[in-house]
């Protein structure tokens, strides 16, 4: 959001030339996040789309989230370490979504196979301009 032409992945592969990857991007605040969250809370009871990216924080996930910030205002205040341990007592850790092994992949969002791109392509296409030969 920071860049006028928006997000980008630069690829440098070894023993070739570097393109760039158009980045999806969801719709909405936060990301997209939000819509997820709000459908979470109020969509009605077997009714909440599954989220493929796997988002959804407990209480605690979302108080270490808060603690976070926190620690690092007080840290950046003194001038020490601040441990969350040392704020909060006894909160337990987050029930984390369960997440595939090492050698499994992330299931994403359905997306069109990817194609390679000359770095003139690429530009085109971050200004919204199709290339010749799309």
């Amino acid at each position: 959001e920071l860049l006028a032409e928006g997000t980008t992945i630069r690829v440098i592969p070894h023993f070739d030339n570097a393109y760039s990857v158009p980045v999806w991007e969801a719709q909405g605040s936060h990301g997209g996040g939000d819509d997820v969250m709000l459908a979470e809370l109020f969509a009605p009871a077997g009714q909440v789309p599954p989220d493929p990216y796997l988002r959804a924080a407990d209480q605690r996930g979302g108080a270490y989230s808060i603690l976070t910030g926190v620690a690092a205002n007080r840290s950046i205040a003194t001038g020490n370490v601040v441990r969350i341990d040392d704020l909060v007592y006894g909160i337990g850790l987050p029930d984390y979504p369960a997440m595939p092994g090492n050698d499994e992949p992330i299931p994403l969002k359905a997306q069109p196979a990817g194609r390679r791109l000359r770095a003139e392509q690429a530009q085109e296409l971050s200004k919204g301009k199709p290339s010749a030969g799309q």
